[in-house]
């Protein structure tokens, strides 16, 4: 039996169905409504998700407005890229920049004298090339007038015979430039020197018929910031003072540029003031002499008790308490500041002057000299020319080489006659030489310190000789102290690789030292091989000027010897490797910045270039034929840096190589516009 079914209810009549299709339809209606609703909030959703990536995008392009970096930023366009490097720094002004090439960079070139061939020998002795040492290094324009330079032109000098000639300076960048300009003229006779801060011309015609006079000319200024724009009715025409030491000048200029020894970790100067009070003074971070003068003034223990100035090219110190007390400074435990600062003199009363800051121009300061040591006794010395002419030259006053050769070219004797003596830095820049330019021989030429003075025999220039020449030889300026960076000293260069290092004595005694990281300079290396237990050895900057030395103090029958320790470079690096030789009683092992060649009797002039080139960093050689008939075997050495930086000294120590200088070793120089005054 099939199943009954409607869709109409039996009793009620009513249509389910359709009732059911009714209510189910209005429902949906809702469910449709909500379902566009969700619908239109998914589509606002995403449009909002759309303008939120828009926004941060933005935002993010935004930020980088507030960057000041963003701003500074500029680029560089440069047709000469291939001779020219740019690089434009972050506070570079925009514009067009022209310049003008007056002179390429270049390594300084030495040749030697020729040799029939390569197999030749000379005999046994010791080459040295070193870096520094130089007596008279030229002084650049832009240190001139406290660092605002000198703007270059052209001057007219006149001399007293009524000559006159046109110097071009437009294109000079040193004061050795300068100098050689004026003296290298054949049109007038004058010649240019320096005596402390200021360019001296001395008129050698003879003649009285006008003044020696200075102009410049075409509208420019450079005699007139050369110092020089004036006119004398004598022979000599002293210039304004054109270099001076004032609060700015910068430390490096200071003390031949030797860098002050400073304590890293505390204070640098101890100040002792009359009432009795102490007070010390950390230096570290300083810069200039008037930063100097600041820290010394502003210290918070001072209070104003002691004032410091700079007066006269000298720091000069003012205790302003009173008392029983001794008035002074000295150095901490590892500073050496008091020697770079001058600050060594005593104390009269109440105010303390010290040494002068700076030699002048192109000179160096005679507390330099002889490794550092100095002139123990400055006095009076007398030199008698050949001809019989004497004179008394008082030098107590002196404080730099300069002094010394000024004072002893403008010498005269009592009567008013002058000296004929020329004093003059020797072909090396290391010494001096005195010269008898009389052309007499009535008397020999005599050179001696007067009672109480030191200066001629430390400077080694005494002498009673026929020969007419006296030369000192090297002077062994002090290039090299506590504050030099060891990153200079390793025989290939480099940086100073730490390490450790066994030392032993002449009585046995074992020390094994390690110079860590911390270890900067010749100060840090010197302190701890003299804290170092075990050993008796004292290290001690040399004699030389140009490193430092081990001095054996044991005294006992062994040698000294420096060893490595775990296969090691570092005794290599600092140049201590070794051993004292047989039979030397002075037990010293020396490491010098220089390149040092030992030369042997046997050493050909192939051995002699082989061993330039393994010995350091400062130069190399080679071997080349001139072509000629006779000795056309030559050695050429080339510094191994270009420019000026790259200048060398090369002596060969009385070996006779004939060495001859053919390239200087200049920097490149670039003239900024057309305009001379810009260069």
């Amino acid at each position: 039996m099939s199943a009954i079914t409607t869709s109409t209810g039996l009793l009620s009549g009513l249509d389910y169905d359709a009732l059911t299709k009714a209510l189910t339809a209005n429902q949906a209606a809702v469910v449709t409504r909500y379902q566009a609703r969700i619908t239109e909030a998914s589509a606002k959703r995403t449009g909002v998700q759309a303008l939120e990536a828009n926004v941060l995008s933005f935002a993010s392009a935004v930020s980088a407005l507030s960057v000041k970096g963003n701003f500074e930023n500029v680029k560089v366009s440069n047709p000469a890229a291939t001779t020219l490097q740019v690089i434009a720094e972050p506070n570079a002004v925009a514009g067009a920049y022209r310049f003008q090439s007056i002179k390429t960079a270049s390594a300084q070139q030495a040749i030697s004298r020729g040799f029939a061939d390569s197999s030749r020998t000379v005999g046994q002795g010791e080459i040295v090339i070193s870096s520094g040492g130089q007596l008279a290094e030229s002084t650049l324009l832009e240190s001139l007038n406290d660092g605002g330079g000198v703007r270059r032109g052209e001057i007219l000098i006149t001399d007293r015979s009524g000559k006159s000639a046109t110097i071009d300076l437009s294109n000079a960048i040193s004061l050795d430039d300068v100098l050689n300009e004026i003296n290298n003229n054949t049109t007038i006779s004058v010649k240019a020197s320096t005596q402390e801060g200021k360019i001296v011309l001395k008129d050698q015609t003879g003649s009285t018929l006008t003044d020696l006079n200075v102009v410049d000319i075409n509208g420019g200024n450079t005699a007139s910031d050369l110092g020089i724009r004036k006119s004398s009715s004598s022979s000599t025409l002293s210039g304004n003072e054109v270099f001076q030491v004032t609060e700015s000048t910068s430390l490096s200029l200071i003390n031949d540029g030797n860098a002050l020894e400073l304590n890293s970790l505390t204070d640098d100067l101890e100040f002792s003031l009359k009432d009795g009070t102490t007070f010390k003074v950390d230096l570290s971070d300083t810069k200039s002499v008037g930063e100097v003068i600041r820290k010394i003034n502003n210290d918070t223990d001072n209070n104003g008790k002691l004032t410091a100035s700079v007066n006269a090219g000298r720091l000069e110190l003012t205790d302003t308490t009173t008392g029983s007390g001794t008035f002074g400074v000295t150095n901490t435990a590892g500073s050496h500041a008091t020697r770079g600062l001058g600050l060594t003199t005593s104390a009269v009363g109440n105010v303390l002057t010290g040494e002068k800051l700076s030699g002048g121009l192109n000179t160096v300061l005679l507390r330099n000299l002889r490794g550092g040591q100095g002139i123990d006794d400055l006095g009076t010395i007398t030199i008698t020319d050949q001809g019989g002419r004497s004179s008394q030259i008082d030098l107590s006053q002196a404080s730099s080489l300069s002094d010394v050769v000024f004072a002893i070219n403008n010498a005269q004797t009592t009567g008013g006659d002058a000296l004929r003596v020329k004093a003059e830095y020797d072909v090396l820049g290391k010494g001096i030489t005195i010269t008898d330019t009389s052309g007499e021989t009535s008397s020999n030429l005599i050179i001696a310190d007067e009672t109480g003075s030191t200066l001629a025999s430390q400077l080694n220039i005494t002498a009673d000789t026929s020969t007419g020449s006296v030369k000192s030889g090297s002077l062994n300026h002090q290039y090299i102290n506590e504050a030099s960076s060891l990153d200079g000293l390793p025989a290939k260069g480099g940086k100073f690789t730490p390490g450790s290092v066994r030392i032993v004595d002449s009585k046995g005694g074992v020390s094994v030292i390690n110079f860590t990281s911390a270890v900067k300079t010749v100060g840090d290396v010197l302190t701890r091989i003299n804290a170092a237990t075990g050993i008796e050895v004292r290290a001690e900057l040399n004699e030389t000027g140009d490193g430092f030395v081990l001095v054996d103090e044991a005294g006992g029958t062994g040698k000294l010897k420096v060893e490595e320790v775990n296969n090691g470079t570092t005794a290599r690096d600092l140049k201590i490797l070794g051993e004292t030789p047989d039979g030397n009683d002075e037990k010293i092992i020396s490491s010098r910045f220089a390149q040092i060649i030992s030369v042997e009797d046997d050493d050909t002039i192939e051995d002699i270039v082989a061993k330039i080139n393994g010995s350091g960093k400062n130069a190399q050689a080679s071997l080349f034929q001139d072509g000629s008939q006779f000795n056309p075997t030559r050695i050429n050495i080339i510094s191994a840096k270009s420019g000026a930086s790259g200048r060398v000294i090369i002596d060969d120590g009385g070996l006779n190589l004939g060495l001859n200088t053919i390239v200087k070793g200049d920097d490149a120089v670039l003239k900024y516009g057309t305009n001379a005054s810009n260069s």
